[in-house]
């Protein structure tokens, strides 16, 4: 079973990213990132959450496109 304090949307994350980030490095607990707050995605801790973040910019600047929810 997976504990977490923090459950965000991909639209959250797109949008309250510092935020988001400053609250998993200060509590150091999990954050479960779903889309449509229903569909499971991923439960990250703030190393995968920085691995995450980074491969998505390096794939949009890249010009890949990922699913629709990740989008800018």
């Amino acid at each position: 079973m997976f504990t977490t304090d923090t459950i965000v949307t991909a639209t959250d994350l797109r949008k309250k990213f510092p935020l988001i980030a400053r609250r998993l490095r200060q509590s150091g607990m999990p954050i479960l990132i779903s889309q449509k707050g229903n569909n499971f995605l991923a439960l990250v801790d703030a190393q995968q959450f920085e691995e995450l973040v980074r491969f998505r910019h390096e794939a949009l600047r890249a010009g890949f496109r990922m699913e629709a929810g990740w989008q800018a």
